[in-house]
């Protein structure tokens, strides 16, 4: 089975609820959504504030990139509620906000999180939720699942001082030796489809979409070095390159990072209490 389809049996078969109510001005207790999603004219975000948290002191931000591929629609967010985010909130002080990806400009771009302006949409997130609640703009963590695992390291390494801490579950990695692909793949990924998402991929390893250069440049810069959570299955198709993103980032000696790894794939079972897991950790 080519890998595109899995990725969207996936992401789609977690099951989603029916609509929550729509946000009020000021954020409420428990989940609520909105359109179009912050800094954009299209999508939603979703939001949860935990039944515990006391709105009159600031609360963390934890802002989360979902997974799948160009099929992802816009409740997709609202899925991971249910898995498991739910649970690991109602124990913290943490705002969860939940955008939608950009619409898939080609098709199947599955790495809508690498769009131009993504951080713009994330800052305009975060300003929303501020607009909305008392938070405290120290404490925010930004975390994702597979293209928005990838998201969520790229966009947190170019931009430390917003983001304290990175959690990432069976990230897309796919940019290291991108430029040596073959027309199609063993996993079924032709070369074509990584062009319409970079571009010229002879320019991708060292440049702007490559976790990697981003990660070493940002530890001999002098700048805050963000926390990182990177967890990974044994049978996911991405676990090697999550396995060259460990050796990058333990070469690096980066502080306050954690790699975990386990039985599972690509899928709901695994990433789900990982990603809880994260949080658990990030929220200290």
């Amino acid at each position: 089975m080519k890998l595109v389809s899995l990725l969207l049996i996936v992401f789609s078969c977690i099951a989603i609820a029916e609509d929550p109510p729509r946000a009020a001005a000021r954020l409420a207790h428990g989940l609520s959504w909105d359109t179009p999603a912050p800094g954009r004219n299209e999508g939603r975000i979703y939001y949860y504030v935990p039944p515990q948290l006391d709105m009159n002191k600031p609360a963390g931000l934890f802002i989360f990139l979902h997974g799948g591929s160009s099929s992802s629609k816009e409740t997709a967010p609202q899925s991971y509620i249910s898995g498991g985010l739910k649970r690991a909130l109602d124990n913290s002080d943490f705002i969860l906000a939940m955008p939608s990806a950009p619409p898939p400009q080609k098709i199947h771009t599955g790495h809508r999180w690498n769009y131009e302006g993504t951080y713009k949409s994330i800052l305009a997130t975060i300003d929303d939720v501020a607009r909305r609640a008392h938070i405290d703009r120290d404490r925010i963590i930004f975390g994702g699942v597979s293209m928005g695992g990838y998201g969520a390291i790229l966009n947190g390494l170019r931009y430390p001082e917003t983001f304290g801490h990175i959690v990432g579950v069976s990230n897309a990695l796919v940019t290291r030796d991108v430029n040596r692909r073959a027309d199609t793949g063993s996993d079924g990924f032709s070369r074509g489809w990584f062009e319409s998402i970079f571009g010229d991929l002879d320019k991708v390893q060292g440049g702007s979409h490559d976790p990697w250069a981003e990660a070493e440049k940002l530890r001999h810069s002098g700048r805050p070095l963000p926390g990182i959570y990177q967890a990974v299955g044994t049978e996911d198709f991405l676990y090697p390159v999550n396995q060259d993103f460990r050796a990058h980032m333990e070469k690096l000696a980066w502080p306050n990072y954690t790699y975990e790894e386990g039985p599972g794939g690509h899928v709901p079972e695994f990433t789900l209490p990982h990603l809880t897991r994260g949080l658990e950790l990030a929220c200290g």
